[in-house]
């Protein structure tokens, strides 16, 4: 249910002091497995990305995160 995961990003980035943008939230309830494991994990991917490059959570980083998440490894 999308309020349902809605709510669990919500409180994921909550606990991580993340002020997401507003459309980021729909966004990632589209795309990503409808899950509280997948909802962890792409909270804590967009965070260290965030943290990394000292930019804030925002849907493009998420787009970019999940597309490179999607792509086949070459090396696998």
């Amino acid at each position: 249910d999308d309020a349902v995961l809605t709510g669990v990003l919500r409180k994921l980035f909550k606990a991580r002091n993340i002020r997401p943008a507003d459309d980021l939230l729909p966004y990632l309830v589209k795309r990503i497995e409808r899950s509280v494991p997948r909802a962890r994990e792409v909270v804590a991917r967009l965070d260290e990305t965030a943290d990394d490059e000292r930019r804030p959570v925002t849907r493009a980083l998420a787009a970019r995160i999940l597309d490179a998440q999607a792509e086949p490894d070459l090396f696998d």
